[in-house]
């Protein structure tokens, strides 16, 4: 079972429930600036805003996006890269691409211009998707990167060598596009950080999402009334994967955007916060009540199974199978080149 079939079921069991939120407390802005030269500027800080969408929503605005690249050629087995940051329309993007049949190709917002153009030149990338705070880089290799793909612009003020998606995206169809997905096709590529030199491409199946997304809601207990928040980046493996859980489920979920604290960014949800995903360095303990129920904090990587998590406490009659038994163990490594 495609992961995007959930989409589509929450869509029509819980349509009218508010799925995702971006919560932006005050950023300084990083319009049309580099990572290297953010920090040589005196920012411009940016006001408190709050968007969110409901499930049906969700799943309109994936249909557009698919509805788009099919009109623009795309085709199954082709691949698509995402370089935005946290942002609501992170997510219908990459489900909008799987739903094409697509590969979806997630790439890290810390890379510089030569490791952009280097993942997109080794996926062999149909079309990217960047938002505004890539300008800057994007600018440094649009010449080459735009000779052979389509450069879609997600924000206001379009640059001069890409497309606005936007407005482009708001006459297609809402349509979902008939394409059959099974599990054993191909999903999406994701990089390594490239700290010990270029970044490294793993292939992963449909099979694959689906599995990390039980595991997910499993580990995290996620019910239909829980809220997630989501500070690490959506384009890293153990931040949007987590969030598989609230999609099991057709629980709310949070996207942060920027570099913020957990305590920073749960304040946004107004004591909505249920469960709280901080990146590792930040430490699960920085967000308040961590470990309890109702507002429980983790940075398990997806697929990791934790040392006798599984077990019942001592004493107990029987323990409980292993997670293996009751999930397959995906195969998510494969050749990058699929010919």
């Amino acid at each position: 079972m495609p992961i995007t079939e959930f989409l589509e079921r929450n869509a029509k069991l819980y349509g009218d429930d508010v799925c995702l939120v971006e919560v932006n407390p005050e950023m300084p802005e990083t319009r049309r600036v580099t990572w290297r030269e953010f920090e040589l500027i005196e920012p411009v800080r940016a006001p408190y805003y709050r968007r969110e969408i409901t499930w049906s929503v969700f799943d309109e605005k994936a249909n557009r996006v698919s509805n788009l690249l099919l009109e623009r050629g795309v085709k199954k087995g082709d691949k698509v890269a995402i370089l935005l940051m946290n942002c609501l329309e992170w997510l219908p993007i990459y489900f909008g691409i799987l739903k094409t049949g697509a590969l979806a190709v997630p790439l890290n917002f810390r890379y510089a211009a030569d490791e952009i153009q280097y993942c997109l030149d080794l996926a062999e990338v149909n079309v990217l998707f960047f938002g505004p705070e890539f300008i800057g880089r994007m600018e440094q290799i649009a010449d080459e990167v735009g000779k052979h793909r389509l450069l879609y612009y997600v924000g206001d003020g379009c640059p001069g060598f890409a497309e606005d998606y936007t407005m482009h995206a708001a006459n297609c169809s809402s349509r979902a596009p008939e394409i059959p997905l099974t599990d054993e096709d191909y999903a999406a590529i994701y990089f390594s950080s490239g700290t010990t030199g270029f970044p490294k491409a793993i292939l992963h199946k449909h099979r694959a999402l689906m599995h990390a997304a039980k595991v997910e809601q499993n580990h995290h207990e996620t019910t239909k009334e829980d809220v997630f928040l989501c500070i690490p980046p959506l384009y890293h493996t153990g931040a949007k994967m987590h969030w598989f859980g609230s999609l099991i489920t057709g629980g709310k979920g949070g996207p942060s955007q920027g570099q913020q604290t957990p305590v920073h960014s749960a304040g946004g949800f107004r004591g909505e916060m249920h469960h709280c995903l901080a990146p590792g360095s930040l430490g699960a303990g920085s967000a308040p009540g961590a470990g309890q129920r109702g507002n429980k904090t983790g940075n398990v990587p997806a697929g990791a199974v934790e040392a006798d998590a599984h077990r019942r406490p001592a004493g107990s009659p029987e323990p409980d199978p292993p997670l293996e038994g009751i999930f397959p163990p995906p195969q998510i490594r494969h050749q990058l080149r699929l010919k």
